[in-house]
């Protein structure tokens, strides 16, 4: 399975996301220019892509 979610906050949900067990997959990058994306992994093995608009 995977899910994308815009977070307003990328480095915070990275940063949570592993505090809870969770494992960085992709680390924080640009995306068409326009969104920074990283992709955690949950402890069921889901990725999920988080999303932050560049403003």
């Amino acid at each position: 399975m995977f899910l994308e979610i815009e977070v307003d906050d990328l480095d915070g949900m990275i940063s949570k996301a592993v505090s809870i067990g969770g494992k960085l997959v992709k680390e924080k990058g640009p995306l068409l220019d326009i969104v920074q994306f990283a992709i955690v992994q949950d402890l069921d093995g889901n990725c999920i892509g988080l999303i932050e608009l560049n403003r």
